[in-house]
């Protein structure tokens, strides 16, 4: 903990913020955040690539392999990170540069992508910085009605290979 404390402190000071005035509840949300993490059971790299420009083609995607996308709320306590390897630098400097407000206002935005089952395929890093700021804030979510993760994964693999050129 301490080398993402003395991190997150020199991005704030960095950015002429205090980590404390900002994320009063930094150190209990990056504890949550690890002890969930820790239960994930995947690393990035076995993880789809996710773009902002893929996402209509992925719900398409999803749809065309009988999943429905419902448009949902939820907060960060609730839902499940999968990958067990979550890196708090983005996270982070984006909040530092940002400010709390106006990273709240993005993250209202910009929905965290789930399975059936509440278990995050995309939006570890949004799910990260909310549980820093509030993790009883609500999110906007995008569930996948009635597909799993572990149903739908190596078709999202196949999906984020032919977009990006990874895994080939």
């Amino acid at each position: 903990m301490t080398d993402t404390r003395l991190f997150a402190e020199e991005q704030f000071y960095a950015n002429n913020r205090s980590l404390y005035l900002e994320l009063p509840e930094f150190d209990r949300g990056i504890r949550m955040a690890r002890a969930m993490a820790k239960l994930g059971t995947r690393h990035r790299a076995e993880m789809p690539v996710i773009n902002d420009d893929d996402l209509p083609d992925l719900y398409a995607f999803i749809q065309a392999h009988g999943g429905s996308i419902q448009r949902t709320k939820s907060r960060p306590r609730t839902l499940k990170p999968v990958q067990c390897q979550i890196y708090a630098d983005r996270s982070i400097s984006g909040t530092a540069k940002s400010g709390r407000r106006a990273t709240i206002d993005f993250l209202h935005h910009k929905p965290i992508l789930t399975d059936a089952n509440g278990d995050i395929l995309d939006g570890h890093h949004r799910w990260l910085t909310a549980c820093t700021i509030d993790p009883y804030m609500v999110l906007p979510q995008h569930q996948i009605a009635n597909i799993t993760l572990a149903e739908l994964l190596p078709d999202l693999l196949k999906f984020s290979d032919a977009r990006h050129g990874r895994n080939l």
